[in-house]
């Protein structure tokens, strides 16, 4: 991808979408051009952000499960990671024994290591609904609740996860017998099309199920008004 490199603290939820996306590597993939296990050079230049905002953001991706180490590449005498996003969290790849003696580079103090490690809200985020949703379809609303979120921040993560085809409409859920139409989100859209909402009831069939409600509802109170009748009867005849 050619342009500016972008600096870490302009990426956002867009951003990381984009990291995954180029990472991506499974079932529907194939057909992606630039996406699957890469890198960090080479990501970096799929995606053009900066080798060492982008060295930053993996690691912290990986620390959260996002991610996993998919294969070693050789260059220049060096085992690299080669990472990769999958629908599942596959084991990291046993790093194979050097042909050379590693090279010594200078070691960075505890401070360093720390700061390279802080979290990321925003991936953070993205790696709650990612482990979420791989236990099954979830809403909007379960999702707020189970990662902690308000909605209107879930909201945008998950419009922003849906546009990269992140995740995709698995099915409609509608909180009892009324009430507007849910989305019920799943992980990996990449060979999946999103489920067509279904069709808001007709004026018919919303009065039929209310009739029969209350119709419902009135039986109840014709065998409760039944039952106290025969409960007093019987009281005034044991009283006589």
């Amino acid at each position: 991808m050619s342009g500016q490199r972008r600096d870490l603290g302009t990426l956002g939820l867009r951003g990381y979408a984009s990291i995954l996306l180029a990472l991506a590597h499974g079932p529907g993939t194939e057909g992606i051009e630039g996406s699957g296990p890469a890198t960090v050079n080479e990501l970096s230049d799929r995606t053009g952000i900066s080798r060492q905002n982008l060295s930053r953001i993996i690691t912290r991706m990986h620390t959260v499960g996002l991610i996993h180490v998919h294969d070693w590449h050789t260059q220049r005498n060096s085992l690299i990671r080669r990472y990769a996003f999958g629908p599942v969290r596959l084991p990291d790849a046993i790093k194979p024994r050097p042909k050379y003696p590693p090279r010594i580079s200078a070691n960075r103090t505890d401070g360093e290591r720390r700061r390279a490690l802080k979290p990321i809200a925003s991936i953070v985020g993205i790696a709650s609904v990612v482990q979420a949703l791989r236990d099954g379809p979830q809403t909007r609303e379960w999702l707020a609740e189970e990662t902690g979120y308000n909605r209107q921040t879930m909201g945008r993560l998950i419009t922003m996860m849906h546009a990269h085809r992140l995740v995709y409409v698995a099915e409609w859920v509608r909180p009892g017998d009324s009430g507007p139409w849910q989305e019920g989100y799943a992980l990996w859209g990449f060979d999946r099309t999103d489920k067509r909402k279904p069709k808001p009831q007709s004026s018919a069939a919303i009065w039929a199920r209310c009739y029969g409600k209350k119709q419902a509802r009135r039986q109840m109170l014709d065998i409760s008004f039944a039952l106290a009748g025969a409960s007093h009867q019987r009281a005034a005849s044991a009283s006589v």
